[in-house]
């Protein structure tokens, strides 16, 4: 399993219209073989000083995957083409980072719903 956390810099003032536009992939990208979770996020404005701000141009999209290789054949996907078409012009920026659990981090287990995963 491994985790790609990206994040995504909108031309300014255009987030929340870029944000429309991965909303509606969300559910497609789901549906790939592979995908186990894809949540898109923001700042939480409650959150104070223990945060380092995104901005109010920016988001995150935190991806949960089986395997590298179907993260790669996400990217090479129809839906992930028709993604990029459509954001093109609202993109300013994205960094892409893939991870993997540490063998410390991964005796912890996951936890969803209460359950362990």
């Amino acid at each position: 399993m491994i985790f790609v956390v990206a994040t995504i810099t909108a031309v300014s003032g255009r987030r929340n219209e870029l944000l429309e536009v991965f909303g509606r992939y969300v559910q497609a990208f789901l549906s790939e073989p592979g995908c186990l979770d894809i949540v898109l996020t923001t700042d939480a404005s409650e959150a104070g000083p223990i945060q380092t701000p995104l901005g109010a141009d920016s988001f995150l999209a935190v991806e949960r995957w089986a395997s590298v290789g179907t993260m790669r054949a996400h990217l090479r996907s129809a839906y992930s083409a028709a993604l990029m078409r459509e954001a093109g012009g609202m993109l300013a920026a994205s960094e892409v980072r893939v991870l993997q659990p540490h063998a410390n981090g991964a005796k912890l287990g996951l936890v969803r719903g209460g359950e362990t995963a």
